[in-house]
């Protein structure tokens, strides 16, 4: 009987530091193989819910990635690192993807809630649907440059839209 209440007493004190001195909570507790991720903002449904951290934390990765998505479609063409390059592009194809949608107010609401700029998602709005109206994806590319940067020695890419 003592042996039995030891027992029971050890796992309850394992539990009560499970949940109140380490970092788990009863939820991840019940599901220790689940981390789950924080979405950005609607920029981030269906394949875009994991992303490379690129050494930053969340808020710093969004903001990383929306001011790189303005700047993309303000001036047409970007010079990055590689694997930020990577990680905007689908974000802006996306944006492209619902300009040409038909719902316009709709369309005007979610871009204006990513984008830094609402000028910019006038003209985007305007100008992205005649000028890839043959177009069904594929709006921007990557292209590697051959010289890194001189501080970390990372490797440069262009992002830059197509028919520019």
């Amino acid at each position: 009987m003592s042996i039995s209440l030891f027992l029971l007493i050890k796992s309850i004190y394992f539990l009560y530091f499970l949940f109140f001195f380490n970092k788990f909570t009863s939820h991840s507790f019940i599901n220790l193989g689940y981390f789950g991720r924080k979405l950005d903002s609607f920029i981030l449904y269906g394949n875009l819910r994991t992303c490379k951290k690129l050494k930053r934390t969340h808020s710093g990765r969004k903001a990383l990635l929306r001011s790189l998505t303005t700047e993309v479609l303000r001036h047409g063409r970007i010079i990055t690192t590689f694997n930020k390059a990577r990680q905007a592009k689908p974000r802006v194809e996306r944006i492209i993807k619902y300009s040409k949608k038909e719902n316009k107010r709709h369309a005007r609401i979610l871009i204006n809630s990513y984008l830094y700029d609402r000028q910019l998602t006038e003209n985007v709005l305007k100008l992205a649907p005649e000028r890839f109206k043959e177009r069904h994806g594929g709006y921007c590319r990557i292209k590697r440059l051959s010289s890194c940067n001189v501080g970390d020695n990372s490797n440069r890419a262009i992002l830059e839209l197509l028919e520019y």
